[in-house]
């Protein structure tokens, strides 16, 4: 997968989702996903939403460039690109106007109660977003990068269910995480410093 190839992904999904377009696949997806209702799935997805919190990921982000400076210096602070990534999604949580679910239908536990910014729209998905760019950064090859995709997939599927987000603004943080993804790998600086 390219880069060029992700950003286009983003932009053409993007004016979609601005222009209401995705609402039909958004509402469907949204409804098969309500319709596996059970108090078991909502703890699974309440203690998903715990690792793809913004404070959670910082935290992991920050961790990471701390140690990555150790070994490389400068090169090895590309964590810190998860910021990019977040100025992104607040921009478009403040512009795109894409309303999110409806209120009375999320169904998470709020196992850590966070005081947050609240944004007027929901695209695109932070969560997605820093689950996808941190679980991906560091997979080597074989059986992590597996678990890793594997934790980006029921990441998306949790905010979904738990009606904190349609399939469109999942979309939209996962191809956001993987830009970024695919932007540190390019670096040679960084390839050395892990």
């Amino acid at each position: 997968m390219t880069l060029a190839l992700v950003a286009l992904a983003f932009a053409v999904l993007s004016a979609l989702a601005g222009i209401g377009a995705t609402g039909a696949v958004d509402a469907a997806t949204l409804e098969a996903a309500q319709r596996y209702r059970s108090p078991a799935l909502d703890a699974a997805g309440s203690l998903l939403t715990l690792a793809g919190h913004m404070e959670t990921c910082s935290a992991i982000a920050v961790l990471l460039a701390l140690a990555g400076y150790r070994r490389a210096g400068i090169r090895g602070l590309v964590p810190l690109l998860l910021f990019a990534g977040v100025a992104i999604e607040v921009a478009l949580k403040i512009v795109l106007q894409h309303p999110g679910p409806p209120d009375s239908l999320h169904r998470d536990l709020g196992l850590l109660a966070v005081p947050g910014l609240e944004f007027g729209y929901s695209y695109p998905s932070g969560h997605e977003l820093r689950a996808t760019f941190l679980a991906l950064l560091g997979a080597p090859a074989g059986a992590w990068r597996v678990l890793a995709w594997l934790f980006v997939a029921a990441m998306g599927v949790s905010r979904v269910y738990l009606a904190e987000h349609w399939l469109s603004d999942v979309v939209g943080g996962l191809l956001i995480g993987i830009a970024l993804v695919l932007v540190a790998r390019y670096s040679r600086a960084w390839r050395r410093a892990r």
